[in-house]
């Protein structure tokens, strides 16, 4: 009997040491100023997305400047950072030093965004190899924007303003980016009356997700295929006239983003037979919600959150649902990382799930950008789960 104690003791110290060390494995913390940037009117660094695998967060900082003479100008850069450095991306025109990064391949090798060219934002494309470079000729368009690159970075997405925003409709267009075909237009008819912009793409490239805006008052998530075209997204009522499509997962079966139902925002998901899920419909934590990002399977989902006026963020799993991300994260360890900060915003979650990025108001009351990596949800409720199930055992 004592050997059998002693064993079932051995087992128990175990399964403890590893629950310790995964637990220590989490980790979170403040990007700070990813880029010497001192003085006053400072725009402290934004991580806007992360590479799928988890290696690459891009974004932008800046300064607020007052000498430019036409103008009081923001003064921005575009960046990618890795736990190795931190590199800013240049800009299209010497002379509006203007970048902001709003997407990434998988691999963290192609970033893209929006860089001023003269006096007209521009969608660009850089690389290591080729620098930054605008994704069509200048004045083509009154403005252009990318947002997603697939996962080889050789398709990107973003939308293009052909009129000026003298009124609504304003004339602002999806569209679609690669190598060989160079930058057109996703047209839902033949005189190409769309209105919208595409905010995502899947990891082959071949499915892109966006808002159509139709009206004013009134806006429809749709995806788009080379062979379906453009189909909008079911919504959860007849009468909600507000649904965005923010992300797509990985593999191209999920979509994320918010309807409005009575002018409430309610994060939903659709699922690869197009059909609606809320996300925090049996038991509402919070007042308003939206998804922003998915893991590669769709299956972890994360997005902000609005209780009255206070903002936060959330993570929902298929198997558990919607919860807090501030208490999902000290669940895994992390209460002194957190403590006396806010977690505002997530923007963007790696294929595997387990590294996080967004920004928040740090313990000094400033905003900042921050990132969490976290241990396999799989394994870590398997050990935890074995832990009273071994102490059980050591009664007998």
């Amino acid at each position: 009997m004592a050997k059998k104690h002693l064993i079932h003791t051995a087992t128990y110290l175990s399964i403890l040491l590893s629950t310790t060390t995964l637990l220590s494995a989490s980790s979170f913390q403040g990007l700070g100023d990813l880029i010497d940037n001192t003085g006053s009117n400072v725009i402290n660094s934004t991580a806007t997305a992360l590479s799928a695998n988890g290696q690459t967060v891009v974004g932008y900082d800046g300064k607020r400047l007052t000498d430019f003479s036409d103008s009081y100008a923001i003064y921005t850069r575009a960046f990618k950072h890795t736990s190795n450095s931190t590199t800013t991306l240049g800009n299209l025109n010497p002379d509006r030093p203007i970048s902001v990064a709003y997407g990434v391949s998988a691999d963290g090798q192609t970033i893209v965004g929006t860089a001023r060219n003269t006096y007209v934002d521009t969608a660009f494309r850089w690389s290591q190899d080729t620098g930054i470079q605008a994704l069509h000729a200048p004045n083509l368009f009154i403005s252009s924007s990318a947002y997603d690159a697939s996962a080889n970075g050789q398709t990107i997405v973003g939308r293009v303003v052909t009129e000026p925003y003298d009124n609504f409709p304003t004339e602002f267009k999806p569209f679609v980016w690669t190598a060989d075909q160079g930058l057109q237009i996703i047209a839902q008819s033949p005189n190409n009356d769309f209105i919208g912009h595409a905010s995502a793409i899947s990891n082959d490239g071949q499915t892109i997700v966006g808002t159509n805006y139709i009206t004013p008052t009134h806006q429809q998530a749709f995806f788009y295929t080379q062979q379906q075209g453009i189909q909008t997204l079911e919504s959860l009522t007849l009468d909600s006239t507000h649904t965005f499509a923010h992300n797509i997962s990985g593999d191209g079966n999920v979509i994320v983003g918010e309807v409005y139902v009575e002018q409430q925002a309610l994060a939903v998901k659709w699922d690869e037979l197009g059909q609606i899920q809320p996300l925090d419909a049996l038991s509402p934590l919070f007042d308003q919600t939206m998804a922003t990002a998915t893991n590669y399977d769709g299956s972890i989902i994360v997005g902000n959150a609005w209780n009255g006026s206070d903002q936060t963020t959330f993570i929902y799993h298929d198997n558990v649902g919607i919860q807090s991300l501030t208490a999902y994260l000290q669940d895994l360890g992390l209460e002194d990382q957190l403590e006396d900060w806010t977690l505002t915003t997530v923007n963007d979650i790696s294929d595997d799930g387990l590294t996080i990025i967004g920004i928040g108001v740090n313990p000094d009351g400033d905003t900042e950008s921050w990132i969490a990596t976290i241990p396999e949800p799989a394994t870590s409720l398997l050990l935890l789960t074995a832990l009273p199930l071994c102490l059980g055992r050591r009664k007998h």
